[in-house]
């Protein structure tokens, strides 16, 4: 269809060891290759016709099949080499999100396991109101060195996990951001699938926890209880407002109000917090910080030598916030020798809503925003209505809270039918934001969060971003060659 090409064999092309074929893999790289006038021209077209589908939209009276969704047409699939289809958007994301040492950010392929470096997002899915053909229902896994935190549960979560089980790993955290069915019919089957291995953990309480809104414990315990489920090693928290004047469970967590919004301290994980706090929506909704606690200081082994103190036990006293004397007599204080305190990294995850402003209270200067993008622009009015978001929406809801980076999610599939469409999103979402750091999350991405590095980590952070962005313009030239007509 593209043109007469010769048969080609490539192997071993730097990360990957991928053989590709003639036919699909050439007709797809010719269709990346396209000039920008005819792929402009193909974008207003896919834009005019997506325009036209959704302007009788605004007289549908019916949220969708799983409750807060939309009533979505299925996708047809995409005749793509998927093994192709997967290096080509490793290697996209990489160049628009590539930044300087130093950065918070780094968006790759979910198989790069060495580039997790204790904070990492993947996106299980990305679609709203029911799977597609390519995206399955909302759920996100924030992986953490100690295990990881699943954000929703919508329907397929189960059956993705298994998949990648060894890059998931641990996993005794549930968080829900409401009650809609796109975001928890697949929560059952999490329930099955992880508790269990909670109980073998002898390094841990055994239970699994589930936080989430008023509902949500009657919600688990019908469906174990109809289902027949043999599982009591669970606890459900429902997040309770501060004026709640209900009797409270043993395991609901209360509010504290911080300028008249409701916070919740949801849990302490050891080196990582999490909070939440009410997004607007048609029902009870939350939205999630997760907050990397502060890290220690640089010991500044020079300094205490020059007090007094020689490498030995009184460093671990100093590391741990206790003073020390030295064989002189003088006192040394940790705040002599240890160097300003790291900040951490800090994620927010938003469920549905219209109106995310109470997310100021826990989620000022986020590493990463996680903003639903539900419909089309020119659909706002609609989306206020319905208790969703624009892109447009989502770039100043990061741009509020003075985010680092943007992640569009949670796609209308009736909508959104072509990457173009979604590529307008994103560009709407970076004009609002006023960054180029937005991108649209797609099913199995993930996207890693860097310790912030030390001045003396720098320079090799610069050699290795140098060697990479080398390793990106030789693939790029084979590209070129192999679309060459």
């Amino acid at each position: 269809a593209c043109g007469p090409f010769p048969a080609f064999c490539i192997s071993s092309i730097q990360e990957s060891s991928v053989t590709w074929k003639r036919c699909k893999v050439v007709r797809c790289i010719h269709t990346r290759s396209m000039s920008s006038k005819r792929q402009n021209e193909n974008d207003q077209v896919l834009d005019e016709t997506i325009e036209t589908e959704a302007e009788g939209y605004e007289d549908m009276t019916e949220d969708g099949v799983q409750g807060g969704g939309e009533d979505h047409d299925m996708l047809l699939p995409i005749q793509t080499d998927p093994e192709l289809m997967e290096i080509l958007s490793r290697d996209v994301k990489r160049r628009v999100l590539q930044n300087e040492p130093g950065s918070s950010l780094l968006v790759v392929d979910e198989t790069r396991a060495e580039s997790f470096s204790g904070m990492q997002v993947i996106f299980l899915g990305t679609s709203a109101g029911k799977p597609t053909i390519h995206r399955n229902c909302t759920s996100h896994i924030v992986r953490l060195d100690a295990g990881s935190l699943l954000f929703d549960a919508g329907e397929g979560t189960q059956h993705t996990i298994t998949r990648y089980a060894n890059l998931v790993g641990s996993m005794e955290h549930i968080f829900i951001t409401h009650l809609h069915g796109d975001h928890v019919f697949g929560l059952p089957g999490m329930i099955c699938h992880l508790a269990p291995q909670c109980k073998d953990r002898a390094e841990t309480d055994g239970l699994l926890h589930i936080y989430g809104p008023v509902g949500l414990r009657s919600l688990v315990r019908s469906t174990l209880s109809l289902t027949h489920t043999r599982i009591n090693n669970y606890v459900v928290h429902e997040l309770r407002p501060a004026n709640c004047k209900e009797p409270l469970h043993p395991q609901d967590i209360l509010a504290t109000e911080v300028d008249d919004v409701n916070v919740w301290n949801v849990a302490d994980l050891g080196d990582v917090e999490v909070k939440a706090t009410n997004i607007r929506h048609t029902i009870s909704c939350f939205g999630y910080a997760i907050e990397e606690k502060e890290r220690l200081g640089r010991f500044l082994v020079q300094k205490a030598i020059s007090l007094g103190l020689n490498p030995g036990p009184a460093y671990s006293h100093l590391k741990r916030g206790v003073s020390v004397v030295t064989k002189e007599g003088l006192m040394v204080h940790p705040s002599q020798v240890i160097g300003p305190s790291l900040k951490g990294r800090k994620i927010v995850i938003l469920g549905d809503t219209c109106d995310a402003t109470n997310i100021m209270r826990i989620g000022m200067d986020a590493d990463l925003l996680i903003h639903e993008s539900t419909l089309l622009e020119s659909m706002s009015k609609v989306a206020a209505k319905r208790g969703h978001s624009t892109a447009g929406m989502a770039g100043k809801m990061a741009r509020s809270i003075q985010a680092k980076a943007l992640a569009l999610t949670h796609f209308s599939p009736r909508l959104i039918k072509s990457r173009a469409a979604v590529g307008n999103m994103v560009r709407k979402a970076k004009t609002t934001f006023g960054s180029d750091r937005v991108f649209a999350a797609e099913d199995l991405l993930a996207v890693s969060l860097p310790r912030i590095p030390r001045a003396s980590e720098v320079e090799s952070l610069k050699s290795k971003r140098s060697a990479e962005a080398e390793q990106v313009v030789r693939l790029s030239e084979v590209f070129k060659l192999i679309c060459r007509p």
